[in-house]
């Protein structure tokens, strides 16, 4: 299986078409591939980053992932769609299926979380979401697509959340900046104070981590 993990509207687009170009020069993927997102409401910033790369009608996260897999994956309307509201965002959720011409299954997933009275869905609520709905089993092998800065922090809570209770195998890459995919979406800057939160996360991941194979 192939997952792309979500974020901001920008980087959802990126990881989308970093994830089909993967498809056609890397790995074979016998499974599907899951764009995996939420419900965040996008901020004004978001909704004209995306305009200006010719994407409009976009509210939330998933909302930004959909319009990347139409984009990058050449697909118009899903041939699966199911979820429920719950007329609560943090319970809601949401799975849409497209297939594309040529290669497996796409599907775009938004998670409830699991904690809806404190908080919407993170990461880790998508990823078991859609392990429980895709069946997930031991060996099973998993490519996970984020962001470069984000590779240590959420490849260490992917082996927690799904290569210790699911036994399989996990590989997490991050986006190739100059893939020619994603060269007419830039990254904006990283400041230092990002570069030391993604290292104070992923050093908070590592001890989840050993917490958990404790």
């Amino acid at each position: 299986h192939l997952l792309v993990l979500g974020g901001l509207a920008h980087a959802c687009v990126r990881r989308v078409a970093y994830a089909a170009r993967l498809l056609r020069t890397g790995p074979t993927v016998g499974g599907e591939v899951a764009v995996l997102g939420s419900f965040r409401p996008l901020a004004p910033a978001e909704v004209r980053a995306l305009a200006g790369v010719g994407i409009h009608g976009c509210a939330t996260e998933v909302d930004a992932l959909d319009a990347g897999v139409r984009r990058s994956f050449g697909v118009t309307r899903p041939v699966r769609a199911e979820g429920h509201d719950a007329d609560h965002p943090h319970r809601a959720w949401s799975a849409r299926t497209y297939q594309p011409v040529d290669g497996p299954p796409v599907r775009v997933l938004a998670a409830p979380s699991s904690e809806p009275d404190r908080r919407r869905a993170h990461t880790a609520d998508t990823q078991r979401f859609w392990a429980e709905h895709v069946r997930l089993t031991t060996g099973d092998p998993v490519l996970l697509v984020t962001a470069p800065i984000y590779v240590p922090f959420q490849h260490c809570d992917a082996l927690r959340t799904l290569a210790v209770p699911y036994g399989c195998g996990i590989d997490t890459v991050g986006v190739d900046p100059a893939a020619a995919e994603v060269a007419g979406l830039p990254e904006p800057t990283l400041t230092p104070g990002r570069y030391l939160q993604e290292i104070r996360s992923a050093i908070r991941a590592m001890r989840a981590l050993h917490a958990a194979l404790g």
